[in-house]
């Protein structure tokens, strides 16, 4: 690649936004050899904050192709079964996790974020780091040389292609649909879906919730998630909206511990209850769940990456390892230009980038259905959420197994899907629905 001149600066990247998606961005392009800048608005410290995150397989295998993976793993210890709670019984139990392990070749974690976002960070190491914190970005201009990043602080910065891994409420998202003339997605995209709520925490480790068993436990109009990792036990309660009031991440425990009452009491895993978690609870913080699928991700030399082109409900653990995944390729997608090109032309780019989204795209929207589904099926959002998560779900397990394996290798939207339509999940749907009538019938006459 030409190192340019003064009058022809190199190709360059800026990245908005230093969570996840934009040091694993950072990290792709320092592969190979692409000049780049980090603006993150929040310091240093506070970017290193927040709950805990999955590095499901699919996510794995970037870290790995990074030369990160064997860093991570010592932060965390791999999941190994699964386990699936209802009224507080144990309705199902799955080795999928090391099933998926053994075929596949990467583990599932779990890890603090603040510890991945501190190893990204660190690992980016100088001369390739290039992070610049405080920087609140104000607007974005371009030109046929070029787009520039304009700061509150008054500080401007080019580049050839502005990257915005800032997040569901993305200003670069904004810019770019705006210079896209795309008014309806503008107005689609400013107001998130939110149905649900989520109460995050890390505790110190629970002694019967062991480390390897993630435990899931479904019910009417919420849903738990915990696991236990490097002596702590994460944990998280998804409640859907209308179920509580006035809850926001200003609220006090005690506000939260009245509004949250009526769910602290549930089994979470083994016999242990919410509210043995939160009483021991180190950090915890309460939010919105955004849901956004943004229909145009990318234009001229603008493009969204993670959340702000596709927030997905959190509870599949695909978020931040979709975003990882689409950091990678985009690297590699613009490695691919500039080997033909050394500072490719505005139509160059904004094909290159077109190219990258339409390949991304099904396989991101097959998943972020997936999550969106996930969050209804296991909250019984409906009669037959209900019936296929207490009837069908505990006798899924291999279909279950492919589906992950299917995310991991990459297998096309349709093939992901048909884990839901394959005949024999249907005969057990079909069959519970049965029995469950018969059952009903049986009780009317008696």
């Amino acid at each position: 690649m030409d190192n340019g001149s003064p009058h022809n600066p190199p190709f360059s990247v800026v990245i908005v936004g230093g969570g996840v998606a934009g040091l694993t961005l950072a990290h792709s392009l320092a592969q190979h050899n692409i000049q780049f800048i980090i603006l993150e608005s929040r310091d240093i410290y506070s970017t290193a904050k927040g709950g805990f995150l999955g590095i499901l397989p699919n996510g794995g295998r970037v870290l790995d192709n990074l030369g990160l993976l064997s860093e991570v793993c010592g932060l965390a210890e791999p999941v190994r079964v699964s386990h699936l709670w209802m009224d507080g019984r144990l309705v199902s139990q799955r080795n999928y996790p090391l099933v998926v392990w053994e075929r596949v070749g990467y583990p599932y974690l779990f890890i603090r974020r603040g510890n991945l976002i501190s190893t990204l960070t660190a690992k980016l190491g100088p001369p390739k780091r290039k992070i610049l914190y405080g920087k609140h970005v104000q607007s974005i201009t371009e030109d046929q040389n070029g787009a520039e990043v304009h700061c509150h602080d008054g500080s401007t910065y080019h580049g050839h292609v502005v990257v915005g891994a800032d997040g569901v409420h993305s200003l670069v998202r904004t810019t770019l649909l705006e210079h896209a003339g795309n008014q309806t997605a503008k107005e689609q995209a400013r107001s998130p879906l939110v149905e649900y709520i989520c109460l995050f925490g890390t505790s110190t480790i629970h002694p019967r919730i062991k480390p390897g068993i993630v435990h899931s436990a479904y019910a009417l109009g919420f849903s738990t998630f915990v696991v236990s990792s490097t002596g702590r036990t994460f944990w998280t309660l998804y409640v859907k909206q209308g179920l509580v009031q006035s809850l926001s991440h200003n609220s006090t425990t005690d506000t939260i511990r009245t509004q949250l009452k009526p769910f602290m009491g549930t089994v979470v895993g083994n016999g242990v209850h919410l509210d043995e978690l939160f009483d021991t609870a180190v950090n915890y913080a309460i939010f919105p769940i955004e849901e956004l699928f943004c229909q145009t991700w990318s234009h001229s030399r603008l493009v969204c990456i993670g959340d702000s082109a596709h927030k997905m409900a959190p509870n599949l653990g695909q978020g931040g390892n979709i975003a990882m995944e689409s950091a990678y390729a985009l690297a590699c997608s613009l490695s691919s230009l500039v080997e033909h090109e050394n500072l490719p032309s505005a139509q160059a780019i904004s094909i290159t980038l077109r190219d990258w989204e339409a390949a991304q795209k099904p396989r991101v929207r097959a998943i972020w259905q997936a999550a969106h589904r996930l969050m209804r099926l296991e909250t019984f959002a409906t009669r037959t959420d209900y019936l296929v998560a207490k009837y069908a779900i505990p006798w899924l397990g291999p279909y279950i197994t492919q589906q992950q394996v299917a995310i991991v290798r990459h297998v096309g939207s349709q093939q992901m899907r048909n884990w839901r339509i394959s005949f024999p999940a249907l005969a057990v749907v079909i069959l519970s629905v049965l029995l469950l009538v018969w059952g009903y019938v049986v009780s009317m006459k008696s």
